[in-house]
């Protein structure tokens, strides 16, 4: 049970980190509830705030490459891998 809910901890945080980063939508999490949902929506929406606003910070300060380069890439978390691995081997896992 401990294992289970570190792994299930460490997912929840890798997806929050990744949804803010740009690298994950809230469409891609697997919320449990409504109100999961919605917290993700607005974690995503606050990622778009906050990349936004470190840009711009960047621009001023001269780092234009900063600036002006994309939104990064999708990439799946680091942690994704080895997650999946722990949730098959849980009960009633993928």
């Amino acid at each position: 049970p401990v294992v289970a809910s570190v792994a299930v901890m460490l997912k929840y945080y890798s997806e929050q980190i990744d949804i803010v980063a740009g690298t994950m939508t809230a469409e891609e999490i697997e919320a449990q509830s409504k109100v999961g949902k919605v917290a993700a929506r607005r974690e995503e929406q606050r990622g778009v705030v906050l990349r936004r606003r470190i840009r711009q910070e960047a621009a001023h300060d001269g780092g234009s490459d900063v600036a002006t380069s994309p939104t990064p890439k999708r990439r799946s978390g680091a942690l994704r891998p080895l997650l999946a691995s722990l949730r098959r081997r849980l009960p009633g896992g993928d």
